[in-house]
């Protein structure tokens, strides 16, 4: 099996446990929104996608915002809020019982489940691999990361090396994508100076 067929039937695959999640917490929401009379019949539906959809705004805007190199505080914020409403809302729509309320947390927690999965794919696909510069890696996302490192580590003092979490947070990428540009451009500089070039890498 392919590696994109693979990718594809895993995407498929969460795709669809996403659907029947959001579809599930769909109708708890809705009809708890209309049984307390928070909402009129008629505009039952509104109540959760005023909830289930922040989930999915809020992790499409923090893969956008990762993929740029930018810290996403806020969008994952709206996530973590989202999944938590979804949550309360499910279990109160439950009969009150332990195992229905157990049950009731499913749907909202196999949605975020189901939906970061997706995202944690699509972070491992490089964008354009053709773009000039390192095999395989993103364009201006990784490019945008990686220009900030390269600055720091001009201004480095030798005495206290830039570490990989600070690099992570510097650049607003994960530390394990930080260590390795770190490593890569320390690599690069070697190279460099070995080479009789002035530590400085040209773009």
């Amino acid at each position: 099996m392919t590696d994109r067929i693979l990718r594809a039937a895993i995407g498929l695959l969460v795709a669809g446990v996403a659907a029947l999640a959001f579809l599930v917490s769909f109708e708890s929401i809705s009809a708890y929104a209309v049984a307390t009379g928070a909402f009129p019949a008629r505009l039952g539906w509104c109540a959760p996608l005023l909830v289930d959809t922040f989930v999915v705004a809020g992790s499409l805007a923090g893969l956008r915002r990762s993929l740029a190199g930018r810290r996403a505080v806020y969008p994952w914020t709206l996530v973590a809020a989202g999944s938590a409403v979804s949550v309360a809302l499910n279990v109160a729509h439950a009969p009150p019982t332990t195992a229905a309320r157990l049950v009731a947390t499913l749907a909202p927690a196999a949605l975020l489940a189901a939906f970061e999965l997706l995202l944690a794919e699509a972070r491992q696909r490089p964008v354009h691999p053709e773009t000039p510069g390192r095999p395989g890696e993103d364009t201006e996302a990784a490019g945008t990361a990686r220009e900030r490192i390269r600055t720091a580590l001009a201004g480095e003092d030798p005495a206290a090396p830039l570490t990989a979490g600070q690099a992570a947070e510097l650049a607003g990428v994960s530390r394990g994508r930080a260590h390795t540009l770190l490593r890569e451009e320390r690599t690069a500089r070697v190279s460099l100076n070995g080479s009789g070039g002035d530590g400085r890498r040209g773009g």
